[in-house]
């Protein structure tokens, strides 16, 4: 999967690996004291695991192997993880998105590994996947979202190839192969359409609707999808996505007019509203046209956004 984000840089390019080319006597010892550390912990687990392994499974197994991974992604945190201001709605969810749900995933497949394979497969696992950036001197630019998504998939889909490979042969383990695979198939192929609709670096990008102001039209909850703008003329009535100030809107078009400099400008209004938009939405603001919409696939991300 490294491999696969070092293929993307060929077509979006590097940037300098700064733990690399800048390492200061004090920094060799941080890093040396994270791969301590990352050590440890997969002894811990290992040994964590053999403990559980030789008592009988109880609650009280199920209370301490939660406690753990828990451990596992704060410590995750405190040796890979950035800082995080949590005064700030925008970079909790962000932390929660791009660091603790890979983090999790990553975990739970480690605790499944290390009973299968030991320690020492753990171990090079993290140093690829985790580590690599103390030593590899360029990181390719992969967008954010593709990325946080990838890794928090690519666990799942190494457990099942594990199990395809490695599981025994029988009838039984069979059929469940086959169910593996097709559940594993129509997962990639609903994260692959997810991750091209969400990061928004492709012809058609999605957008949660968060406010009312186009009730009936399109519900708060709802999501759309939206075709990149590409210059083309628009007319009245078309719902467009436009930048205004610091906030995305989805509004329709309620007139066509010419700017200062000759140029089309648009008028815009949502439906649910009395009175058009106090400002003139000019090309360089539009990320493009509304092709249709997908009804409460969005609540959770509203949701979400309001509690935090």
């Amino acid at each position: 999967m490294l491999g696969v984000f070092y293929l993307c840089g060929l077509f979006n390019g590097f940037s300098i690996n700064y733990n690399v080319f800048y390492k200061s006597y004090i920094s060799k010892l941080h890093i040396l004291a994270i791969f301590l550390v990352v050590l440890i912990t997969e002894l811990i687990r290992y040994c964590l695991w053999l403990n559980l392994n030789n008592n009988k499974k109880n609650k009280m197994n199920i209370l301490a192997k939660v406690i753990m991974i828990i451990n596992y992604v704060l410590i995750d945190y405190i040796i890979i993880g950035e800082g995080c201001d949590f005064t700030s709605r925008y970079e909790i969810i962000n932390l929660l998105l791009t660091f603790f749900i890979p983090s999790l995933t990553k975990n739970l497949f480690l605790d499944y590994t290390v009973q299968k394979y030991g320690y020492a497969s753990n171990l090079w696992y993290r140093l690829i996947m985790d580590l690599y950036v103390y030593f590899i001197p360029v990181i390719p630019d992969v967008n954010i979202f593709i990325k946080t998504m990838v890794l928090s998939v690519f666990p799942y889909f190494l457990y099942v190839s594990l199990e395809n490979i490695y599981g025994k042969d029988t009838k039984k383990i069979q059929n469940i192969k086959k169910k593996n695979i097709f559940v594993s198939v129509i997962t990639l192929i609903f994260f692959v359409v997810l991750v091209y609709l969400i990061s928004c670096q492709f012809t058609y990008s999605m957008i949660a609707i968060g406010s009312e102001s186009m009730q009936k039209t399109i519900n708060k909850g709802d999501a759309v999808v939206y075709k990149a703008y590409k210059d083309e003329k628009l007319s009245e009535g078309e719902i467009i996505v436009f930048r205004q100030g610091n906030r995305i809107i989805v509004h329709r078009i309620a007139s066509v007019i010419e700017n200062e400099d000759g140029e089309q400008a648009y008028i815009t209004k949502g439906d649910a509203n009395l009175n058009e938009d106090n400002w003139i939405v000019t090309k360089k603001n539009i990320l493009g046209i509304v092709k249709f919409r997908i009804l409460l696939i969005a609540w959770p991300s509203v949701l979400l956004n309001e509690w935090l």
